[in-house]
């Protein structure tokens, strides 16, 4: 049987992948910080691995009998924080610096698929625009440079012979998310909150990337376990299909040639 190694277990994501996970077969190992950690990915169907992202021993210990790796560690802050850059700060290491021990790791033991979720307002401001993955250049605002370098580090993995995916997902929305819950009270005040500046905000909060049920979108992470391949693949996904040509908007929209 396959084995999946997932950080970020009992957070939003995790708590929705790791059931879909042990449902579809696969042995899941989850990192835990602490005995209470211990104690809700247990609940989930997994089994709790004490390790840190910042302690690379402890994270070739961890991953060492994974088949594949689900990194989905993240620290996101209340809505009502966002716009405090220091509320990042965490998040950004979990990305940057965990993202790159975590794929040191996974390389080292030999994984063959290491699947991270990123976030699709990374690309710029296109208008009415088809966002195409494979041509658009992404153009992050300061707090989303870190997710770009996890998918330079997945894309890393991938160099080396394993199936390196990044996800870019749009907004997650849960009955169980304190995020949902706050902003559901601030739009009852006629409050909008976006990570955005408000330069791109409105045509990066529009519906072309409207918010998903955590589990949906955790049904989303699946397939890239689905078959372990040895062949290097980096898959990107976009919320919005592809368009074979421009269609006007910002020339920074598309790469160009020549």
């Amino acid at each position: 049987m396959t084995t999946v190694f997932v950080t970020g277990g009992t957070g939003v994501l995790g708590r929705a992948a790791i059931p879909q996970l042990v449902a579809s077969g696969f042995i899941v190992r989850a990192l835990s910080r602490g005995e209470a950690n211990d104690a809700a990915i247990r609940a989930l169907g997994a089994e709790p691995v004490r390790a840190d992202l910042f302690d690379p021993n402890s994270l070739r210990a961890a991953v060492a009998s994974a088949d594949a790796v689900l990194h989905l560690a993240t620290r996101i802050p209340l809505s009502s924080k966002m716009r405090h850059r220091s509320a990042w700060v965490e998040n950004d290491r979990i990305r940057a610096e965990g993202t790159r021990n975590l794929v040191d790791a996974a390389i080292d033991v030999g994984a063959g698929a290491f699947v991270y979720p990123s976030f699709a307002f990374s690309y710029p401001d296109c208008g009415d625009v088809w966002i195409d993955a494979a041509s658009t250049p992404v153009d992050p605002i300061d707090i989303l440079r870190s997710t770009i370098a996890a998918e330079r580090e997945v894309a890393r993995f991938a160099e080396g012979g394993g199936r390196g995916v990044s996800l870019r997902l749009g907004f997650l929305y849960g009955s169980d998310l304190p995020s949902t819950r706050e902003q559901l009270q601030l739009a009852r005040r006629g409050v909008s909150i976006s990570a955005a500046s408000p330069r791109r905000s409105p045509r990066r909060s529009g519906s072309a990337m409207p918010p998903r049920h955590s589990s949906r979108r955790s049904t989303a992470l699946l397939p890239g376990f689905t078959t372990l391949s040895t062949t290097s693949l980096s898959a990107k996904n976009s919320s919005r299909p592809r368009s074979p040509r421009p269609r006007g908007g910002d020339e920074s929209c598309h790469s160009r040639s020549g």
